[in-house]
Parts: C-alpha cells; sequence; structure tokens
C-alpha cells in the first residue's frame, strides 16, 4: 500500500483519499482485534457450538 500511496502522491485527492482508506482499514481492524480479545470465549463457543452445527446441517 506504501508503494501505491508513493505513486499516487502527485495527485492530492488520490492521496488523501487513499490515507482516508488506510487509516479507516486500521482502524477497523484494530477495533476488531480488541473486540475479539474482548470476547474471545463467547466467539469461540458460538463457532465451536452453533456454526459448526450449522454447517454439518448444511452439508447433509
Amino acid at each position: 500500500m506504501a508503494l501505491l500511496r508513493i505513486f499516487y502522491s502527485a495527485s492530492p485527492q488520490i492521496g488523501r483519499s487513499l490515507a482516508k482508506t488506510l487509516v479507516s482499514a486500521t482502524l477497523f481492524y484494530w477495533c476488531g482485534f480488541l473486540l475479539y480479545n474482548h470476547f474471545s470465549n463467547e466467539v469461540d463457543n458460538f463457532f465451536n457450538t452453533t456454526f459448526l452445527k450449522f454447517l454439518n446441517f448444511s452439508i447433509k
């Protein structure tokens, strides 16, 4: 992504929009990471029970 930002730095509008996209993606990633760490037991239990039952039902 840094190469794209350097390549498009000649155009201020594209550079700003790319910077906003990178910041938004980084914030989204860290928010998801923190939420998963906070609720990891609940998320793991959901995937181990409900989601696996759904997958087994859809495969049959």
